[in-house]
């Protein structure tokens, strides 16, 4: 068990704040899932340093962990990519054994998604040649957590995609993106079943703003929970991996949500 430091008095959390931390608990085990380098890190000594960090007092602390990391030769895609979801896994779990307090895993979460952005920036390529994979990745407003979506468009970019992500968008945000020209995907991220009517109507008018037919997926932790999600959202597919929607794209064609392995 990986003790983490608390940014506030200690203390049991008022029912509202338990209520909304497990939501958030899916999402934070969904980001922890994103693991694809395959190389031979020590990711579990590494990401309880950087949670520890994260929710340390100090707030130059994760900073200086960094930096350690890259002095060991860790690079930024291993830190996005591992590093980073293994340390969001110890903060979900250190509030669901009751080891952390509410507050200390959102400032800790909070960190992480800055360094992520971060990180993120730093391995941005120069713009994708003409003719690249075009696309569009949706965070719709009703969403609260977008760690995910950001370590996700990193890989596309990384894979060789022309990748536009919208975070937090309203849904006249997403059409007007959608409308804006032709995407070879549109991914939306959905990580909880609050407010799925709202999302069927979003793939509907995405689909419907597209100047040309493309299919559009959704992404999340609800993908691998529910097997009904492309019937109840009505998109054309599930995908769990970079590689699973560039499948798709390459193929010509939507393969069942049964078919998908991996995540986003």
């Amino acid at each position: 068990m990986t003790e983490l430091p608390s940014v506030l008095p200690s203390g049991a959390a008022d029912p509202a704040s338990r209520a909304v931390a497990d939501l958030a608990l899916a999402a934070l085990r969904e980001v922890g899932r994103i693991r694809h380098s395959g190389h031979d890190l020590q990711v579990p000594e590494f990401a309880r340093a950087v949670a520890q960090a994260a929710t340390a007092a100090d707030q130059d602390a994760l900073g200086r962990r960094i930096l350690d990391l890259r002095e060991r030769g860790i690079g930024d895609a291993a830190i996005l990519d591992e590093i980073i979801p293994a340390a969001v896994t110890i903060l979900g779990e250190a509030w669901e054994q009751d080891t952390a307090t509410f507050m200390t895993v959102t400032i800790g979460s909070s960190r992480l998604q800055a360094l992520a952005r971060t990180v993120a920036a730093r391995l941005e390529a120069e713009a994708p040649p003409p003719g690249s994979v075009a696309g569009l990745l949706v965070v719709p407003d009703s969403e609260d957590h977008t760690l995910g979506a950001i370590i996700a468009a990193s890989q596309y970019q990384r894979a060789g995609c022309d990748v536009t992500l919208l975070m937090k968008a309203p849904a006249g945000t997403a059409t007007e993106a959608a409308r804006r020209r032709a995407w070879d995907f549109v991914v939306v991220a959905v990580s909880h079943d609050r407010n799925l009517p709202e999302i069927a109507r979003l793939v509907a008018a995405l689909r419907q703003a597209l100047p040309v037919p493309a299919p559009v997926l959704i992404a999340g932790a609800l993908v691998r929970r529910r097997e009904d999600i492309l019937r109840v959202t009505g998109a054309d597919g599930g995908v769990r991996t970079v590689e699973d929607t560039l499948a798709l794209v390459e193929a010509g064609r939507f393969r069942p949500l049964e078919l998908a392995v991996g995540h986003v």
